[in-house]
């Protein structure tokens, strides 16, 4: 079931305020991870980290909008070059 307008667009809000807020990121693949372990990890981090997860494509477009509007943002070294605009 795809995910409604409203729901992207707060999504949208809070990776981007995220994204200006923290000096920090750990981008982190988790296919084929248990819920149980998903879990047992965000009860760990509880109160020491933020995590937000999304999907690939949702991720790169809030990426490539926010190094847009912050050209030369020390995030752009995370984001993989082949998805990385031409200057």
């Amino acid at each position: 079931m795809p995910l409604s307008k409203e729901k992207k667009a707060e999504y949208y809000t809070r990776m981007t305020n995220m994204l200006h807020t923290y000096t920090k990121c750990f981008v982190v693949s988790v296919d084929n991870v248990g819920s149980q372990q998903m879990n047992q990890t965000r009860r760990s981090m509880r109160g020491q980290a933020e995590i937000l997860m999304g999907k690939n494509t949702m991720i790169v477009k809030i990426l490539k909008d926010f190094l847009e509007a912050n050209p030369g943002h020390f995030f752009g070294s995370i984001f993989p070059a082949p998805f990385r605009r031409a200057s």
